[in-house]
């Protein structure tokens, strides 16, 4: 394992970081090919072997190794965690599952900081800033709702919880600024807390709210969780028929128009509706994903799972028991491995399964 070698120089370190780089180093092993896609950094899943502690504060040999994977940094003195400008560069080269230090609560609200952060990496920053769990609820409201709106909107895109800082806690619905409540429950749904009871009681208010983002119905008054027009509004924002009421859970006809807006809610509906084959198939002909839900049955209908994979070969991850190796789902990726109009990914993967080589 990286972690546990021991390099006599600090050249050697840095060369060894160069070679896992440029090779790709983990990546067959942890199968994150799709990943790139999604982040704006070049993806390298390399390990950051153990920095002896005599080097963790020189400045140079951690800015020359944070060049090549921004991990490094939560190897290096508190000090250099604390550098603005190497954080920032850190996260621009760090580990798309990066390891970097918790965003320190000061910087939260600096200008140059909170405007340049998203630019370089945004999720990896907000992942870090989602360690300080609690920042805010130990902190006053400030003045900093004074300040200038458009900083402060790009705060809240960055950390939604610093809506704590503006306003502290129980804020009224009369009292809320929609903009800056939309900008943070965007980033944070949790936001949510912060309303008073009352708020949380205002139907009006509510339906403001989960139209931002459907998962605040799990902090509302229990009475909205029965309310077909907020639970349909929540769908339509977040995957919330999770927080319905049972009773809308097992209204036949409100599900059926939920599952056309979301068919990936049927893994809250009732099981006999998991089991029922007609249901499923019509879900899975719109998002095939949902083959992962089925009951019963239908876990070992092999007709069922070749009409699933037909439609995304991806669905072989949710294939159960003995279909796995069934000679006809075998030959759906066989053919999807070596079908030229297929995309490179779904190629990729079935020659994976199939325990092929490129």
């Amino acid at each position: 394992m990286a972690g546990y070698m021991k390099f006599n120089t600090k050249e050697e370190f840095l060369k060894f970081m160069r070679f896992e780089k440029e090779n790709d180093y983990g990546i067959e092993r942890i199968t994150v090919d799709h990943v790139q896609q999604y982040i704006k950094i070049p993806l390298h899943c390399a390990s950051v072997p153990e920095i002896p502690d005599a080097w963790r504060g020189d400045r140079e040999f951690i800015t020359e190794a944070v060049k090549i994977n921004g991990d490094v940094l939560a190897q290096a003195s508190e000090e250099l965690q604390r550098d603005r400008q190497l954080y920032l560069l850190a996260a621009e080269t760090c580990n798309h599952y990066g390891n970097l230090p918790p965003i320190p609560a000061a910087w939260k609200s600096d200008r140059e900081f909170v405007s340049a952060a998203p630019q370089k990496n945004d999720g990896v920053l907000k992942q870090a800033a989602a360690q300080n769990d609690n920042v805010y609820e130990k902190t006053e409201p400030s003045d900093e709702g004074n300040a200038d709106r458009e900083f402060i909107l790009k705060l809240l895109s960055v950390d939604g919880r610093f809506l704590y800082r503006i306003y502290g806690r129980c804020v009224s619905a009369d009292a809320a600024d929609m903009e800056l409540v939309r900008a943070a429950i965007s980033q944070n749904h949790s936001v949510a807390t912060i309303f008073s009871y009352d708020a949380l009681h205002n139907r009006d208010f509510v339906k403001q709210l989960v139209n931002i983002h459907g998962r605040v119905l799990e902090y509302v008054d229990p009475q909205f969780r029965d309310d077909e027009e907020l639970v349909y509004d929540a769908v339509v924002t977040y995957r919330a028929f999770e927080f319905a009421s049972n009773r809308l859970k097992n209204d036949e006809a409100f599900l059926m128009k939920i599952l056309d807006k979301n068919p990936s809610c049927i893994v809250y509906a009732p099981v006999k509706y998991r089991e029922d084959r007609a249901l499923m198939e019509r879900l899975i002909a719109v998002h095939p994903y949902v083959y992962r839900y089925v009951k019963g049955d239908l876990q070992t209908d092999l007709s069922l799972a070749l009409y699933a994979l037909k439609k995304d070969v991806g669905v072989y991850d949710f294939v159960r028991g003995a279909l796995k190796n069934n000679a006809r789902v075998k030959e759906i990726l066989r053919e999807t491995a070596y079908d030229e109009t297929k995309g490179a990914q779904d190629r990729a993967y079935a020659m994976r399964m199939l325990g092929l080589k490129k």
